[in-house]
């Protein structure tokens, strides 16, 4: 149960941080809890525009999808939650869904991605999702208790914002 709170907290806490909106905070088919995260600010990728012969450019590349910069704020989201978990018990357990749903949002990149720069985006959100809970570590713990007392998103926000110092001007 602790290592699912961690992991959705985590998700929780790299998507706010990121500025990556959540779409939903509930339990999946098989009844886990779950925080999913949209695909960019504006909302997920319309995979019915990807579709589309006239979306894709001279160079291959997928118009409406996800730019570098949307990468690697997915890989930090993607990846917290792992890093959440391993943080504490030094093993993430069903680390594969996390690498799962980073491979599914590389695949809507606007460049292809082979499975070496997919590597790399995941070491990127590892690294830096360690950076982060280091430097949001009371936060985090708090947002794990919270979490897990199905708080609302509202309130889970509030947390972050009452502990985090405003940025220096």
């Amino acid at each position: 149960e602790d290592r699912l709170l961690r992991r959705e907290a985590g998700r929780f806490l790299g998507a706010y941080l990121c500025g990556v909106p959540i779409e939903s905070i509930g339990n999946s088919e098989q009844g886990r809890l779950e925080i999913i995260a949209y695909s960019r600010k504006n909302g997920n990728v319309n995979f019915e525009e990807l579709s589309k012969p006239v979306n894709i450019d001279a160079e291959g590349a997928l118009l409406e999808g996800l730019t570098k910069k949307e990468e690697d704020k997915q890989s930090i989201v993607q990846m917290m939650g792992l890093v959440a978990e391993l943080r504490k018990y030094k093993k993430a357990e069903f680390g594969y869904r996390s690498i799962a749903a980073l491979d599914f949002q590389l695949q809507t990149s606007q460049k292809y991605m082979d499975q070496r720069e997919k590597q790399g985006q995941a070491r990127y959100g590892i690294t830096q999702g360690f950076s982060l809970l280091e430097q949001h570590a009371e936060v985090f713990e708090k947002l794990v208790v919270a979490v897990g007392r199905s708080t609302p998103a509202s309130e889970l926000i509030a947390i972050i914002e009452d502990s985090t110092p405003a940025p220096a001007k």
